[in-house]
């Protein structure tokens, strides 16, 4: 299936379709040496139903690029008659106090959310003196109690806090990468690692893949603007993707270690449980589907139900985790996206799902490719392929990315965008302009 993708795209690394193969193969690659204590027997059935669902995106992802045939022709046509010329570009430098000011408003926010989070925990039962870590009190407070009231206004803020850290992420690595290191960039940093510190406070870990990943991708894409599409470049990202997924795994495990999620598990059953589990849960699925949802698409809308639940509140809040099953001596609730699509919406709505997210992702990939230039579409775009880093995991898209808190970061993100980075991207391309313009 990789390989299917990889030359159907023209051996495009960064491809949605691939990206989705790769997912797999790595899930797939923690399940081997798990065979004998999981008692994994994987069904044809689920190996046909993961071989459908990458077809069906790719079937979208094709469509897409047959649509897009005569423009990435006439992109590729471009991009050979571009000038070798080095033209140096002006670094995004956002106003020192602008910085401070965004570092200092970032630390009280982390600070008050460190308090709302240690009365969780306390309300959970947490003491100083407990052998369990303040968060996981929290954690299991808030994914399994509604009771706990959260500050909205400070939500809000935090909110803010991420939407400015992703828009910090894209102009650190495009001053890096178009331009030489300056030390006013460490300012850029230090937005990142406080909001890196409120993943922590969260509970939880996957907020640090997607931060980790998006970085990846902008990094890949910025320099294949700058620098155009080289195929004989893959081997470089390859190397890059594989020493940025090692170190974040290990720092994913070392995260583990304050929520007390790793205090069982040593690092390997970590990861196998992460990354591999799902697939195999999903052939117990497959093999006994038990019974659908009281609501329709129960299992998967609930970004649709918290909004309907905001204009009738006899909508009941819908429970977001799966059960659990067993595993040798483990157990996981993480069955692939493909579970949920095919619980809710059966076979044939799996299928339709599969193209139109292959359809949904090629089109805004192929579009950042056409328009070949840094813009607030790139960071829209990372945040929200976290539904394809997962699909071999959990399903992302219905559950986050169509949620109105994501509509909101988002919101959020054009805002800030608008007014500290847009302006100074236009002068930019202006100057670069001039610069072609003269030298002709």
């Amino acid at each position: 299936m990789f390989f299917l993708s990889f030359f159907a795209t023209n051996r495009d690394l960064m491809s949605p379709w691939v990206i989705s193969c790769c997912m797999f193969i790595l899930s797939c690659l923690f399940i081997v040496p798990n065979v004998g204590n999981w008692n994994v027997d994987l069904s044809f059935k689920t190996v046909i139903t993961i071989c459908l669902g990458l077809l069906s995106f790719g079937f979208g992802e094709i469509t897409v690029r047959r649509l897009y045939k005569t423009k990435l022709a006439y992109h590729d046509y471009k991009i050979s008659r571009k000038s070798n010329e080095k033209i140096p570009a002006i670094p995004i430098n956002i106003h020192n106090a602008i910085l401070i000011l965004s570092i200092i408003f970032m630390s009280i926010v982390t600070y008050f959310y460190y308090k709302q989070v240690l009365n969780i925990a306390y309300a959970a039962g947490y003491s100083p003196s407990s052998s369990l870590p303040m968060l996981r009190f929290a954690r299991i407070a808030t994914t399994s109690l509604d009771e706990f009231a959260t500050n909205k206004i400070l939500g809000q803020f935090v909110i803010i806090s991420y939407s400015y850290t992703y828009l910090m992420l894209f102009v650190l690595l495009y001053n890096l990468i178009y331009t030489k290191f300056q030390k006013k960039y460490l300012l850029y940093i230090i937005p990142i690692i406080i909001y890196l510190i409120q993943i922590i406070l969260t509970g939880g870990r996957t907020q640090f893949i997607y931060l980790v990943s998006s970085a990846f991708l902008i990094s890949v894409i910025l320099y294949r603007f700058k620098n155009g599409e080289k195929n004989d470049k893959n081997i470089k990202y390859i190397k890059i993707g594989l020493l940025t997924f090692v170190l974040m795994l290990l720092v994913f495990y070392l995260l583990g270690s304050y929520t007390g999620k790793t205090a069982k598990l040593n690092l390997f059953d970590t990861l196998s449980i992460y990354t591999g589990s799902s697939v195999v849960a999903l052939d117990h699925f497959l093999k006994n589907p038990g019974n659908s949802s009281d609501f329709f698409g129960g299992s998967t809308l609930f970004g649709f139900y918290d909004i309907l639940r905001i204009f009738d509140s006899d909508i009941p809040k819908l429970l977001k985790q799966a059960e659990f099953v067993g595993l040798g001596n483990y157990e996981t609730n993480v069955y692939t996206s493909y579970m949920r699509y095919i619980k809710d919406f059966s076979f044939l709505g799996f299928v339709i799902i599969e193209i139109f997210l292959g359809l949904f992702y090629s089109a805004l990939y192929l579009n950042l490719k056409i328009a070949n230039k840094p813009s607030v579409n790139l960071i829209i775009y990372v945040i929200i392929f976290q539904a394809i880093i997962e699909c071999s995991i959990e399903e992302r898209f219905f559950m986050n990315v169509l949620s109105l808190g994501y509509f909101i970061r988002i919101f959020y993100l054009i805002l800030l965008y608008i007014w500290l980075v847009k302006p100074k991207l236009q002068n930019n391309n202006i100057h670069q302009k001039s610069t072609v313009d003269s030298s002709l």
